[in-house]
C-alpha cells in the first residue's frame, strides 16, 4: 500500500512537492525518476508502505529485468503467490519476493488481459518504454484510488493517489463543478468517473486508462463488469472463507475493524485468535437522541463469546465546543478531499490512529458488505417498490405521526419521493440522498444540471437494463454508494499509513452475489441472509437476527450543539451562496430548529459542501 503521482509532460517536472506531500502513504520510503520517451518526459514519483517483502530490492519504481517496463503501484494483489509459480513454470525468474514485481511479469506476458487475473486491490501506472505507452488501472472494484487530469491540446497527463497532490502540478485545474454540487444534493457524493471538480477524474472501476506517448491521447477501456461476468462455481460460503484466509496472510502486524454488526463478525468469527479488534463507542445518550441503536453492547457480548481481544475508542461528543466541532468537519472535508458528505471518516480515522498506535499497518474490515450482500434497508424498498407504491396514500396520511419518530423521521419523505419517481435510478437517488427533486430545484442556481444528472445516470445504468430492480440498486452503488465508502476508508486509513482490506467485497463474491435469486439474499423481514445463515452455527440467534446499526455517528447532537444562528452564519454567508440560493436554505434551518421537521442530514450535507467549497479554494 503506497502512494503513487506522475506525469507526462514535454519538460521535466520536480515531483520533490508531490512526493513529500504522501509521506503518510508510503513512510518506508520515497523515490523518483524521470523517463524519456516519443520526445516527452515521464516522471514517476512513489512512497512506500512496505507489506510484502520488506527489503529495499522492492522499493519502486520498479523495473522489469530486461529495462522495458517501469510501474509504480499502490495496493495489495492476494494471489502473488499464485501467480508467481504459474510464471516460474513458464520460466520467469524473480528478483524478489514482491507483488510488484509479479504485477510487471504479469503484463509482460499477458498485456492488459493480465488485469482479468489479478486479485486484489490496486490502482498502478506503468510504462513500456518500447511501444511508447503509459498503462494504467485501477482494481475491479475501484477500492484505491486513481485521480488524473489529461490535457488533449497541450497532450499532457497527470496522475496521483490524492486530489491534494495532483494541485502540486500548475497545469492541473481547480474549478468546483456546477454539475457535481447538483448531483452531491441528490445523493451526497458523485457517481464515478467524476469527482466534483471540472477536468479531474478517475478511473472507473474494472477499467484501465493508456496513455499514448506518441499522440498524446487517452484510452479508457472496461475490463471488468460484474453484470458481464461469469459467477464462479464456489457457494458464497466458500468464497467467504477463502477471501478472508487470504487476506489475512502478512508480513506485518494485522487487526481488525469490529463494529459487532453482521459483517465485522464474520471476519472476526474465522480469525478470533489471531489479531487485535478495534471497536468504537458513542455516549448512550447522543445514540438515543439520534433514535439509533448502538452495536456496542451486542459488540462486548460477541467478543466475550468469540474469545476476541477487543481494544474500545470512546467517542464523547458532548465534551466537544462548537468550534471543535467545525474544526473536525474541516479536517473531515480535507480527509475526503471530494464532495463526499460522510462524517464516518472521523470514526474511521480515528480507529486507525489507535491501530497505528499498537504497531499495525493493516487492517481488516466488514465494510462493502452491505452494498454486496443487500444489507441495507433501501434494498427491501427497492424490492417492494410495487407494494411501496400501493401503501404511499396510507404513509402520506400517517406521516405526520411517523416524523414524531426518531428512526423514522428522516426516511419518511425519501421513501415518498422513491415510490412517486418514474425514473428508477432518480428515484434511487431519493431513496439515498436527502433533497427531494423539487428542493433541489429551488436550491441550485443553475437548473439545467439537474437533467444533466438524469443523463448521467441514464449512460451508467444502461449495461443494467436487463436486471430486476434489486440487481440495478446494486450495479449503481459500486460506482456511487460503494464507491464513496471506498473513498473515505481509504483516506481514512492512509492517512495513518494502514492498509486497509475489505475480504467480504471480492470481484468473486461480486460476481457471485448479482447473479444469485434476490430471494436467496434478503427477505422481506430478512437483510444479508446468506451471512448471517453462516453465523447460526457460532452465535445465538438474538445476536445475529437484530436491527443493524454499525459506526452512525449522533448528527443530531452536533447540530443542536452548533445552534441556529451560527449555522445561518455559516452557510448563508458562506462559499454557498455562489452556487445555491439562500432563500430555500434559510427556511431549511428556521423548520429544523423550529421543530416543524427533522433537516438534521440535509444541514450537515449543506455544511459539509460549504467547508468543501473553502477547501477547494484554499488549493487556489
Amino acid at each position: 500500500m503506497c502512494g503513487i503521482v506522475g506525469y507526462v509532460n514535454k519538460r521535466e517536472l520536480s515531483l520533490k512537492k508531490q512526493v513529500a506531500a504522501l509521506p503518510h502513504r508510503g513512510p518506508d520510503n520515497a523515490a523518483m525518476e524521470t523517463f524519456s520517451r516519443c520526445n516527452r518526459k515521464i516522471g514517476f514519483g512513489h512512497t512506500r508502505l512496505s507489506i510484502v517483502d520488506l527489503s529495499a530490492e522492492a522499493h519502486q519504481p520498479f523495473h522489469s529485468a530486461d529495462g522495458r517496463y517501469a510501474v509504480i503501484y499502490n495496493g495489495e494483489i492476494y494471489n502473488h503467490r499464485e501467480l508467481r509459480s504459474h510464471l516460474e513454470e513458464k520460466g520467469v525468474h524473480f528478483r524478489t519476493n514482491s507483488d510488484t514485481e509479479v504485477l510487471i511479469a504479469m503484463y509482460a506476458h499477458f498485456g492488459k488481459a493480465a488485469l482479468k487475473q489479478l486479485d486484489g486491490i490496486f490502482a498502478f501506472a506503468l510504462l513500456d518504454l518500447v511501444r511508447g505507452k503509459l498503462f494504467c488501472a485501477r482494481d475491479h472494484l475501484g477500492i484505491k484510488p486513481f485521480y488524473y487530469h489529461t490535457n488533449r491540446t497541450r497532450q499532457t497527463f497527470y496522475f496521483a493517489s490524492e486530489i491534494k497532490v495532483l494541485f502540486e502540478f500548475d497545469d492541473v485545474p481547480r474549478k468546483i463543478s456546477t454539475a457535481g454540487i447538483t448531483e452531491f444534493l441528490f445523493n451526497g457524493w458523485i457517481y464515478e468517473p467524476e469527482c466534483g471538480l471540472e477536468g479531474i477524474y478517475k478511473i472507473p472501476p474494472g477499467h484501465s486508462l493508456t496513455f499514448d506517448l506518441e499522440t498524446g491521447e487517452t484510452q479508457v477501456e472496461v475490463y471488468y463488469n460484474a453484470v458481464e461476468s461469469q459467477p464462479p462455481a464456489n457457494t458464497v460460503k466458500e468464497l467467504v472463507h477463502e477471501a478472508i484466509e487470504l487476506q489475512a496472510l502478512s508480513e506485518v502486524p494485522i487487526a481488525l475493524f469490529f463494529s459487532g454488526g453482521i459483517d465485522s463478525t464474520i471476519i472476526a468469527a474465522q480469525l478470533r485468535d489471531r489479531m487485535t479488534s478495534l471497536t468504537v463507542k458513542y455516549a448512550d445518550n447522543e445514540m438515543a437522541a439520534a433514535g439509533l441503536q448502538d452495536d456496542f453492547a451486542f459488540g462486548s457480548k460477541i467478543a466475550e463469546i468469540l474469545g476476541l481481544d477487543l481494544e474500545v475508542e470512546e467517542l464523547q461528543l458532548k465534551q466537544q465546543d462548537a468550534g471543535e466541532i467545525l474544526a473536525q468537519i474541516r479536517s473531515i472535508c480535507r480527509g475526503i478531499e471530494e464532495p463526499i458528505s460522510d462524517f464516518t471518516y472521523y470514526p474511521a480515522h480515528l480507529l486507525s490512529e489507535r491501530a497505528r498506535a499498537k504497531g499495525n499497518k493493516v487492517i481488516l474490515s466488514g465494510m462493502g458488505a452491505d452494498e454486496v450482500f443487500l444489507g441495507y434497508p433501501r434494498y427491501l424498498a427497492v424490492r417492494y417498490r410495487v407494494l411501496l407504491r400501493w401503501l404511499t396514500p396510507f404513509i402520506k396520511l400517517a406521516g405526520p405521526v411517523l416524523r414524531k419518530i426518531p428512526s423514522l423521521s428522516k426516511k419518511i419523505d425519501r421513501l415518498l419521493s422513491f415510490s412517486r419517481a418514474s425514473d428508477f435510478a432518480i428515484g434511487y437517488s431519493h431513496l439515498i440522498g436527502y433533497f427531494s427533486s423539487k428542493e433541489i430545484q429551488e436550491l441550485v442556481r443553475s437548473p439545467e444540471t439537474i437533467s444533466v444528472y438524469g443523463k448521467k445516470t441514464e449512460r451508467l445504468l444502461k449495461p443494467a437494463q436487463s436486471l430486476e430492480n434489486t440487481k440495478k440498486a446494486m450495479y449503481l452503488d459500486l460506482y456511487g454508494f460503494l464507491a464513496h465508502n471506498f473513498i473515505v476508508s481509504d483516506k481514512a486509513s492512509m492517512a495513518n499509513s494502514i492498509e486497509l482490506r475489505v475480504p467480504l467485497v471480492t470481484k468473486d463474491i461480486l460476481s457471485k452475489t448479482i447473479h444469485e435469486p434476490t430471494g436467496r439474499l434478503i427477505g422481506l423481514g430478512c437483510l444479508k441472509k446468506v451471512l448471517k445463515e453462516m453465523l447460526t452455527s457460532v452465535l445465538p440467534h438474538n445476536l445475529v437476527y437484530r436491527r443493524k446499526t454499525g459506526f452512525n455517528p449522533p448528527l443530531d447532537s452536533m447540530m443542536q450543539l452548533l445552534g441556529k444562528d451560527r449555522l445561518q452564519t455559516i452557510i448563508l454567508n458562506g462559499h454557498l451562496s455562489r452556487f445555491l440560493h439562500k432563500t430555500p436554505i434559510a427556511n431549511l434551518i428556521d423548520t429544523h430548529f423550529t421543530g416543524q421537521a427533522n433537516h438534521t442530514y440535509k444541514l450537515w450535507q449543506l455544511l459539509y459542501l460549504n467547508y468543501w467549497i473553502e477547501f477547494i479554494h484554499e488549493q487556489t
